[in-house]
């Protein structure tokens, strides 16, 4: 048996991989943010689908490539990263924003922080979601992503 990957979060079920967990939901990684990742893949309660979380942490760059291999868009149908000004407080708070895993993987999506929201349905009936913004005294990009079936 192979050891727990180690970008994984403790909340993560550990019963499918990452791998398997992006591949149900039709998601695409780019090879640049493979490594410098977190997630954590949890049961919906149906048995098959998995909600997965992935926090990004990467350049400008390699994000825009994430948002473009998944077909994102902006909520003005943006289709990349707008500059640390068009990070605005988030328009509706979802339901996952206050989920437990949320909490207990210690992402800050509190009201006071502020995103580039960018999302896209997927024809498997998969919906993605990905707040982002640029971290503070520096260049790169944080990206809270949660991908759910029929969410």
């Amino acid at each position: 048996m192979q050891g727990r990957d180690a970008r994984a979060y403790d909340i993560d079920s550990g019963v499918i991989s990452l791998d398997e967990g992006l591949r149900r939901a039709d998601i695409r990684l780019p090879s640049c943010l493979y490594d410098d990742l977190r997630y954590a893949a949890v049961d919906d309660g149906f048995g098959y689908y998995y909600k997965v979380f992935l926090r990004l942490e990467s350049s400008e760059e390699c994000v825009n490539r994430f948002l473009a291999a998944n077909g994102m868009r902006g909520l003005l149908q943006a289709e990349r990263i707008g500059g640390r000004d068009a990070e605005r407080p988030l328009s509706f708070r979802s339901r996952w924003m206050d989920e437990g895993v949320v909490t207990a993987m210690g992402w800050q999506i509190g009201p006071e922080q502020r995103f580039q929201e960018f999302s896209v349905g997927k024809p498997n009936l998969y919906s993605v979601h990905a707040l982002v913004q640029h971290m503070p005294d520096s260049q790169n990009i944080w990206a809270y992503v949660y991908v759910a079936h029929g969410g």
